[in-house]
């Protein structure tokens, strides 16, 4: 009998797995187009590949409709890592879906294949949904960012996507980080799109400086649509909207809107742009809803954190055009203020956690401090609700804002 089990235990399975470091890791849905008829993905092997692709069927609980499932092939990227080892880093956008139904897909390449995930299309008119808004990841993203990211999914897991308010990595150029931020997302990234702007964290360089284009490492993990500020250059995709179920959400990168003494030589001009196509964006919107998620908060949690310049331009444009919520982060606090039919919101989902000053204070304010957070934003027709917790599950806040447009 030993023999026999000898041989046994030593033969080589049927089915060998790949190697680990040739499976997709980093898996993240964004969106590059139509929220109803597209969906893109990216993903990470620490191996790389000379090919790789997506592959797509309807969602069905009959697993055999999977061998008709349509292949996509995946843009490729090889990188040289700072200790010499070479990664590579994929996307491939689905294209010709169809409105509101569920997909089931996975990424890969040869053997090495991700599990198949689930992702529903948008509607394409406007109906009810919800989303999630989570202020400053940053740091210590596996051991205390994860916890965030669940309670979240947990509590809402039929929401739509994730609006990120920016520093979602303490350092841009630190690979090490954006690893740190998929483990602590896990699968959740891989079925929920996520949708985040620019914090001033996420474009420090390998060399400390400060630059308003964001590290390479930001495009590879994330693909948004090109319908932002023309001309550019290595700053496009940086400022993006996207539609959805009859919300507009504009991402804007309000780098360029704080003046510090070590703002670039060309932030005027970078800022000026950004501006025309904000007030281009929010007066040509068809939909019934409009969010702007931005990092810096347009009324600072505290006065040694204010921005004036950035106020002055942005909240009469915000008032102008009827914008119902603008999601921030940046001050490591819980702030909500409503001015003049606008809904400001300062948030944070990290344990970087600052006191609040008191320019929240009076009527139709909120403040909370010391509490990672999440926030629950429902929209319909007539109203947009926000629910506010800590990551334990307890109210902080909540309010409801009525259609202008």
């Amino acid at each position: 009998m030993l023999p026999a089990l000898s041989l046994l235990l030593t033969a080589a399975p049927s089915n060998t797995p790949p190697p680990a470091g040739e499976l997709p890791s980093r898996i993240a849905l964004t969106w590059s187009g139509d929220t109803a008829r597209t969906q893109s993905v990216t993903w990470r092997t620490d191996t790389p590949f000379d090919h790789a692709e997506g592959q797509i069927a309807p969602f069905e609980a009959d697993p055999a409709n999977l061998k008709d499932a349509r292949k996509v092939e995946a843009t490729v990227n090889r990188f040289e890592l700072p200790e010499g080892k070479a990664v590579g880093q994929y996307a491939v956008t689905f294209t010709g879906l169809e409105p509101d139904t569920a997909y089931c897909y996975r990424v890969g390449s040869g053997q090495a294949w991700s599990p198949w995930n689930v992702f529903r299309t948008a509607k394409s008119e406007a109906a009810p949904f919800r989303f999630i808004y989570l202020g400053d990841p940053q740091s210590q993203l596996r051991s205390l960012c994860a916890r965030a990211f669940r309670s979240a999914y947990r509590a809402a897991p039929d929401a739509r996507f994730f609006a990120i308010a920016g520093d979602v990595v303490n350092l841009g150029y630190d690979d090490r980080l954006w690893g740190e931020l998929f483990d602590a997302f896990g699968f959740i990234s891989a079925e929920v799109p996520i949708v985040p702007v620019t914090g001033n964290h996420d474009l420090i360089r390998a060399d400390r400086q400060f630059t308003y284009a964001v590290t390479p490492w930001w495009k590879r993990h994330f693909v948004f649509p090109d319908n932002g500020p023309k001309g550019m250059g290595e700053l496009s995709m940086q400022n993006y909207y996207i539609d959805y179920q009859g919300l507009r959400l504009v991402a804007l990168d309000a780098n360029p809107f704080e003046q510090l003494q070590k703002s670039p030589a060309d932030r005027k001009s970078i800022r000026d742009r950004q501006y025309a196509w904000l007030e281009e964006t929010l007066k040509n919107n068809p939909n019934q809803w409009t969010v702007v998620l931005q990092h810096h908060p347009v009324f600072a949690l505290k006065a040694s954190r204010d921005f004036p310049e950035m106020r002055t331009m942005l909240a009469p444009l915000y008032e102008k055009y009827k914008v119902a919520m603008v999601l921030e982060g940046h001050d490591h606090s819980y702030g909500r203020m409503q001015r003049n039919g606008v809904t400001y919101v300062v948030s944070v989902s990290g344990p970087k956690l600052y006191e609040p000053g008191p320019s929240y204070l009076g009527p139709n304010t909120k403040t909370a401090s010391h509490l990672q957070m999440y926030q629950i934003i429902d929209v319909n027709s007539q109203r947009m609700t926000m629910k506010a917790y800590g990551i334990d599950g307890r109210l902080v806040d909540s309010v409801e804002v009525r259609r202008r447009r």
